[in-house]
């Protein structure tokens, strides 16, 4: 059986590397902003997307997203910067989740969780929260944050 213990080392284990994550990327993301000029304009829409390929696109176990800034101003141009991401390790994230997950107890919803990601039938992704620089984790197809499970 899963022991308290081993799910609150996982969780503490998946925020450091999500933190560790979060911190490399927003040096990309800083890239990103600093490929469009400041604007004097007080009124002007931005929008910041950060995109992982979808598991079926690419064959790297780490993704790596594209970050793209989408800057409107009114009755002026759309302007747009791109560039890639931080690699994001969801081989090593799987690993402690599954390993977690793996000695759950027969009939729990952890053990089931554990026996879809291992058929293939759940799978973690990466996934920028909200527009925000922040990326979460979620398991798919339920959209279910990973920390959310781990707590």
């Amino acid at each position: 059986m899963t022991t308290p213990d081993e799910i609150v080392t996982a969780a503490r284990r998946i925020r450091e590397i999500l933190d560790a994550y979060d911190q490399s990327n927003r040096l990309m993301i800083d890239q990103v902003y600093g490929q469009l000029s400041p604007t004097l304009d007080d009124f002007y829409e931005e929008r910041l997307t950060v995109l992982f390929p979808d598991p079926g696109e690419h064959d790297a176990p780490d993704p790596q997203p594209t970050i793209t800034l989408t800057r409107v101003i009114p009755a002026g141009p759309t302007r747009l910067a791109r560039n890639l991401g931080s690699v994001f390790p969801l081989r090593e994230v799987t690993g402690i989740v599954s390993e977690a997950l793996a000695s759950a107890q027969s009939g729990t919803t952890a053990h089931a969780l554990h026996r879809r990601l291992r058929d293939g039938v759940a799978r973690l992704t990466p996934r920028q929260f909200r527009g925000s620089q922040t990326i979460i984790l979620l398991i798919i197809p339920d959209q279910i944050d990973v920390e959310t499970v781990l707590s």
